[in-house]
Formats: structure tokens, sequence, C-alpha cells
């Protein structure tokens, strides 16, 4: 793998984890909306490991385009996590850790 791919999967992680605490969920309640161990999600925040599919279903639940975690640099995502802070989220409302 190359430095520059290292870098992207951590940078992706660091942007699930950024998304996560926009919205005020905590990582367990985002394992438990997946079905996974807090663990895993601290390894995909991480960029250790990064699932497509999980991904994206949070990407959804957090009513955000996937693409966010890729296109933009990290001043626009920045500025791109300020705003969508605050509009509710979507996801928390239809799915919470009781409903699981």
């Amino acid at each position: 793998m190359t430095d520059l791919a290292i870098v992207s999967k951590i940078k992706i992680g660091k942007r699930i984890k950024q998304l996560r605490v926009a919205r005020n969920w905590t990582g367990i309640q985002l394992a438990e909306f997946h079905g996974y161990s807090r663990t895993a999600i601290t390894y995909w925040e991480q960029g250790r490991i990064l699932p497509l599919m999980p991904i994206l279903k949070t990407c959804n639940a957090m009513g955000v385009l996937p693409s966010a975690l890729f296109e933009f640099d990290d001043e626009e995502f920045d500025e791109y996590i300020e705003l969508i802070s605050l509009i509710p989220s979507i996801g928390k409302e239809v799915y919470t850790s009781e409903d699981i």
C-alpha cells in the first residue's frame, strides 16, 4: 500500500469520526446502529479498516453524501461539518440504540 493510500484511509477515518461527533452520536450508538462492536468503529475512525457498505450506510444515516469523505480538502470539510451540525440528523430520528 502506498503512503498516499494510507494517508487517505486515515483521513477518511477521521472524517467519519467528525461526522459522528457533529451528529452527536457516540461510538457505541454507531456500533449498535450497524450491529458491530465499538472496537470496529474505532478501527474505521483510525482508518485501519474501511468497509464500504457500512460507511455508505453511515453517511446515509448522518444525512451526508459519501463523496464528502473524498472530495473536499480539509478546510472545505471543516466548513461542511459546521453546516451539517446545524441540520437535524434524519438517521438518528429513525434509528436509535433502543430500536436495535
